[in-house]
């Protein structure tokens, strides 16, 4: 699925970009995998048994008070390398 201009119900993560554009995500795979270094994926529901999650580096991932639970793990990439 593709990002949206605007939340649904469905959206569990959006990316804040460097010039506060917001788009909404489906899934917080779908979130980090189109996030870009200086953007912030940020949680806009808890969320259980995501997987793995790889966060780019550069990239912040914001909870914004909501939690992972269950299977949920996320792993940073550090700037070159």
């Amino acid at each position: 699925a593709a990002a949206h201009d605007t939340k649904d119900d469905n959206c569990v993560a959006s990316i804040v970009s460097a010039d506060t554009t917001t788009k909404y995500y489906d899934t917080l795979q779908e979130a980090v995998a189109a996030a870009q270094s200086g953007e912030t994926v940020e949680l806009l529901s808890n969320l259980t048994d995501t997987g793995r999650i790889n966060l780019p580096a550069g990239v912040i991932l914001d909870g914004k008070d909501k939690k992972l639970s269950g299977d949920s793990s996320v792993s940073v990439n550090a700037a070159g390398g």
